[in-house]
């Protein structure tokens, strides 16, 4: 907030947040000075004024009385946050059938509050999740960073004041339970985040949602089915570690020895498994091929990528350009990035029965599905698993162009083995040829039977422009071929949300700001794949040298 007129910078972002988040601010805060004159704040809550020392990292501030040139500016915040917490807490009443609590007996005395009973209606305004404590400062400059973590552990919700959440059995999905920190289980735990630290000590980060994880003990991890030894426990202090012996329900710590956890990954116990909501990464889109310039950074690369894939999972052109550079930065690699590229898919238009026992179709809508029905005592169960094995694998790379196949369903109609020539593995090959063919010739000839076709991803996008932008925002989308479901305006701003290819919204976000002004924000998600026109299909098979119209 630089300038003179803080004061009125101030409330100016309070109408901000009003306005574009559609946000209810509750201020206990508000600065004493700005930009390089920047002091302090003060607390209405408590009536104080907090003076810093900018730059000084400990923020040992100094508490002293309210100057008596913002003595009525802070009465009149205090004010307007004592009518809008006692208007909340008679909502409440109402709401609860409850009589008048004696905080608002006392203020409808016109008695003084204290800090404390402000601070219990200010929390309880907090846990309705509408209405949000603000406060100010500036991490920068080290003002007010402590007084905002206070203002946490008072009016946030704790571990006991979450409901129970719902648990997944392992082995009938169907089945759930519902959990809180007073359940009766020995460990309960998300690992949520990973990272290497400097010595390439793997850090899992993980919330204890029950029971507690102890050091130098075992965790069974429920979704790989297998125990895993904690060697230590820390708490983290931005990159200091507190080493600690025990974690329980409620918080939060990162473990060393946790070789095969990644992020999503639930730990709980052996005899009484339960999973919990798993974490969801959106399924790649889009693809990035990179070239190290050296022998050396193409021996460090691979440890590096798998590194990258552990602890930094996720989708998106910024986040590809993200860990390009953290390549560069972090793992001192050199190497060349070439353009992004959409990650097609492929799948099957065309019914195709009896290829060597095997019957294909399509599955729309529904992935890859296995169905074994083969008959007599030919095959044993161990037999069918590999063909499905060998599909799976075939799945992976396309007959088109070796994107991955999408939705067909395969039944296993019969087979046969041999108890002196079969040996393990041949089932799982013999299913890879009958899908995809053994040679080039066979392999077209697949591509014919069973109506191969190339899917292009179509993204369900926002775009978000001043009003004043919509027409040309709407032209740019058209020139993508966006199918435009919706547009709204509010509070001053145009809502536009419908569908495009990815192939045509590739660095549109780069577009949209230079409309705009970089007053425009555009966000996007995998909504389904389609086929991609005919006319298309021939530039991307120009772009990849592989021009084959035989589909």
């Amino acid at each position: 907030m630089d300038g003179v007129d803080n004061i009125g910078r101030f409330d100016e972002c309070l109408k901000s947040i009003r306005e574009k988040l559609r946000a209810m601010p509750l201020v206990v805060q508000f600065p004493i000075g700005a930009g390089r004159e920047l002091e302090g704040l003060i607390d209405i809550v408590e009536q104080k004024a907090h003076y810093f020392q900018l730059g000084d990292k400990d923020e040992n501030y100094q508490t002293k009385e309210i100057p008596s040139h913002l003595t009525k500016k802070t009465q009149k915040y205090r004010q307007e946050l004592l009518e809008k917490l006692v208007e909340i807490e008679l909502e409440k009443m109402v709401e609860e059938s409850r009589e008048e609590s004696p905080i608002l007996q006392k203020y409808e005395k016109k008695e003084e509050l204290s800090g404390a009973e402000i601070k219990k209606l200010l929390r309880q305004a907090t846990l309705t999740g509408r209405y949000f404590p603000t406060f100010c400062g500036s991490a920068y400059k080290h003002v007010g960073v402590k007084l905002l973590l206070d203002g946490v552990v008072d009016y946030l919700p704790s571990p006991l004041d979450v409901p129970k959440i719902t648990v997944y059995s392992p082995r009938d999905k169907n089945k759930t339970g519902e959990i809180n920190c007073n359940s009766p289980l020995s460990c309960l735990a998300l690992a949520f985040k990973i990272i290497f630290d400097d010595y390439n000590n793997k850090l899992t980060f993980f919330r204890v949602y029950a029971g507690k994880v102890e050091s130098n003990s075992y965790v069974y991890n429920v979704n790989k089915k297998r125990k895993e030894r904690v060697s230590r426990l820390f708490l983290m202090h931005a990159n200091d570690k507190e080493i600690i012996k025990e974690v329980g329900a409620g918080n939060i710590a990162v473990a060393i020895g946790l070789e095969n956890t990644v992020t999503g990954d639930t730990l709980g116990e052996e005899n009484s498994p339960w999973l919990l909501e798993n974490i969801e990464f959106a399924e790649p889109v889009i693809s990035q091929a990179i070239e190290p310039k050296t022998n050396e950074d193409k021996n460090k690369l691979k440890g590096a990528l798998n590194k990258l894939k552990i602890q930094d999972p996720g989708m998106g052109e910024v986040h590809l350009e993200v860990l390009v550079e953290r390549l560069r930065r972090e793992f001192k690699l050199a190497i060349e990035s070439k353009q992004q590229r959409v990650s097609y898919r492929e799948t099957i238009t065309k019914k195709l029965a009896e290829v060597v026992k095997l019957a294909f179709e399509p599955n729309p809508g529904k992935g890859f599905e296995f169905v074994d029905a083969k008959k007599g005592q030919e095959m044993s169960d161990k037999d069918a698993e590999e063909v499905k094995e060998g599909l799976e694998e075939s799945m992976s790379s396309g007959l088109l162009l070796s994107y991955p196949l999408l939705d067909i369903k395969a039944t296993l109609l019969e087979g046969k083995r041999h108890e002196v020539d079969t040996k393990p593995g041949d089932f799982k090959n013999a299913a890879v040829l009958a899908f995809r063919g053994d040679g080039v010739a066979e392999k077209e000839k697949r591509i014919k039977e069973l109506g191969v076709v190339l899917l292009e991803p179509i993204m369900q996008i926002t775009v978000i422009v001043p009003k004043d932008y919509l027409g040309d925002t709407l032209a740019s989308l058209g020139r993508c071929h966006a199918v435009i479901e919706n547009t709204e305006e509010k509070e001053g701003e145009s809502f536009i949300t419908g569908k495009a290819p990815l192939r045509e919204t590739l660095n549109y976000l780069a577009t949209l700001r230079q409309l705009t002004g970089g007053r425009g924000a555009y966000s996007s998600y995998l909504s389904h794949y389609q086929a991609v026109a005919r006319d298309t299909l021939e530039e991307i098979l120009k772009e990849k040298k592989l021009l084959n119209t035989s589909n």
